[in-house]
């Protein structure tokens, strides 16, 4: 059984860090596996890297844009040589599901965000015409399972599943600290250090984490990583809260892992998640959480991480502050590490082999 995976681009987000860590997992269960992406911009090629490491080819389109029609030609002459094609994030799903009409080529994706991010009516119908050629829709979690795919009608719906993600629980307990005094930054051993790992986007929400800030103590700093259309906003943002010398944007990191361990605290401010790798991270390197309280991050976090109100900069200041009691702040990150360890990786894997594997896909509704 040959497998493929397709995927917009190797960048920073939740959907490429899961695929960095699935695919090498499904190959070292025995199954055959690549990745197709349209691009591999410069910055991004740490994951490229690390999949060609583990024995996974990458096969690049190099398309300038991603919504470029044409790249459906393409596309085709490759998917008629697998039998498994998994699809992730669109505009990708609808190429493939174009490029696929009438070959024999199994076809699955996987659905990551809780919200439907295209909001106008019209989306849909797009929705449901793509993914009529999708034999199985996967999600993240009951929580996109629910907001995203079920409005979408019954035949949908029947061949929906849940698949939780997973990290590789083997990397983290290995991963050194980055040192405080490397990273050129005004920070020190006595400063309380915040990190959000995330995309700049209206539904991540940085903007109420940077106000938190500044109604913390000096002490507390704050570390963004992450690129995105609202970043050149939450800058200026900052600035205009004369906090800058609190607050670092450091773009496209790759090694994430560190920069947790160097933190203190791990926070994710956004409206709306499917199942935040992020978080899972965070846990696996002993830090305690604070999130948001909504869908796609509660059932996560409401046993082990602090959840605050969403959009609401003091109460988030405010569970921040309450982590200053050592013995709360030890019990939350020994908590966190705890609830990380349902999230291994090779159980994701034995999951997505399955649906491989299997015709009757409503026997394998896994949650």
């Amino acid at each position: 059984m040959k497998c493929l995976h397709i995927i917009n681009s190797l960048g920073g987000g939740g959907a490429e860090k899961l695929l960095v860590d699935l695919l090498p997992a499904i190959k070292k269960l025995g199954t055959n596996v690549d990745l197709l992406v349209f691009s591999n911009q410069e910055e991004r090629s740490v994951y490229s890297k690390a999949l060609k490491t583990a024995g996974v080819d990458v096969i690049q389109l190099s398309t300038k844009s991603v919504y470029n029609p044409f790249v459906i030609f393409k596309l085709r002459s490759i998917i008629k040589k697998y039998d498994i094609v998994h699809v992730h994030l669109f505009p990708a799903q609808l190429w493939v599901a174009m490029a696929s009409w009438g070959l024999k080529t199994k076809l699955i994706t996987t659905e990551h965000a809780a919200n439907n991010r295209r909001t106008a009516f019209y989306w849909n119908y797009i929705d449901r015409f793509f993914y009529s050629f999708y034999s199985i829709i996967v999600n993240v979690s009951s929580d996109v399972m629910k907001n995203r795919i079920i409005s979408l009608g019954k035949k949908i719906k029947n061949k929906s599943v849940v698949i939780e993600n997973g990290i590789n629980l083997d990397f983290y307990p290995k991963v050194e600290p980055v040192k405080r005094n490397t990273t050129n930054l005004n920070i020190d051993d006595n400063d309380v250090l915040l990190i959000m790992a995330a995309r700049f986007s209206d539904e991540k929400d940085q903007l109420t984490l940077i106000k938190s800030v500044a109604l913390l103590p000096e002490k507390y700093k704050l570390l963004l990583l992450g690129v995105g259309i609202k970043q050149h906003e939450c800058i200026s943002f900052v600035n205009s809260l004369n906090i800058s010398h609190r607050v670092f944007f450091l773009g496209f990191q790759s090694n994430v892992a560190g920069l947790i361990k160097m933190c203190d605290i791990f926070v994710l401010s956004s409206f709306s998640e499917g199942m935040p790798i992020s978080i899972i991270e965070a846990m696996a390197c002993s830090r305690p959480v604070v999130a948001s309280n909504v869908d796609g991050i509660k059932r996560f976090i409401i046993d082990s991480g602090i959840l605050f109100e969403c959009g609401n900069e003091k109460d988030l200041a405010l569970k921040i502050r309450e982590l200053e009691d050592v013995a709360y702040y030890n019990f939350v990150a020994q908590k966190c590490k705890d609830a990380s360890l349902k999230y291994d990786i090779m159980i994701t894997a034995k999951k997505h082999i399955a649906l491989y594997v299997r015709n009757e896909y409503e026997q394998i509704i896994y949650c």
